[in-house]
């Protein structure tokens, strides 16, 4: 028995969930690429450009999709790719000695810039929850007596649910993308603080459900 040689073509890959990339994260993924001496090229579905600024100049400071490509100088095959879209950030390359090392300096980079709620606002099973909460919600007669408060902890896990698909939802639509912007330039309220708003909004949250269960037990 021996190891199995990997195939030629097969690629390193790792999938973020969505949250907002500024100008200062790709210069830095820029740099990184650019020190191990990769020809960085910036497309989106149509168009090449030549820069960041000509990407601002003809696509807005906001754009929903961005795909960088590094390619050694000596070679069309091997590749680093990052596409940047609405269901989140995607890092590919091809498995070559050479790229391992800066596919992992990359996704580390990357990785510093995700919010620790990012992988937690997905409104699909927030949404499915709900929905099956609120299907099997038990019915009064099916209780013991001085069993109300499973019904309020039943509704409020329900509400609870349907609230955080919301947010998700909403964080999703203001995060999809890249700012070419830096984090302070960004003008929208949410998009400058969205994540303080999250952190109490769920501070809140944990706090009134903290209470309800004291004065439960």
């Amino acid at each position: 028995m021996k190891p199995k040689n990997p195939s030629p073509y097969a690629r390193l890959r790792h999938r973020f969930p969505p949250f907002p990339l500024y100008r200062s994260d790709i210069e830095e993924i820029i740099h990184i690429a650019e020190g191990r001496e990769l020809v960085v090229k910036l497309s989106d579905e149509n168009y090449e450009f030549d820069s960041l600024d000509d990407l601002k100049v003809n696509r807005g400071k906001r754009i929903k999709r961005l795909i960088l490509n590094f390619v050694p100088s000596d070679s069309t095959y091997e590749y680093i790719a990052i596409d940047v879209d609405a269901d989140g950030i995607t890092l590919v390359a091809t498995r070559n000695d050479r790229l391992i090392s800066v596919w992992h300096e990359i996704k580390d980079a990357i990785g510093s810039k995700q919010p620790w709620y990012a992988n937690y606002l997905k409104p699909f099973p927030w949404g499915l929850g709900g929905m099956l909460l609120l299907i099997f919600f038990p019915k009064r007669e099916q209780l013991n007596n001085g069993a109300e408060w499973v019904l309020q902890l039943w509704a409020g896990l329900m509400l609870l649910c349907f609230f955080m698909n919301a947010l998700s939802l909403l964080y999703l639509y203001k995060s999809k993308g890249v700012y070419l912007q830096r984090a302070h330039e960004v003008e929208g309220v949410w998009d400058r603080y969205g994540e303080k708003v999250i952190m109490l909004i769920i501070g809140t949250l944990l706090g009134v459900a903290g209470k309800v269960i004291a004065d439960k037990f």
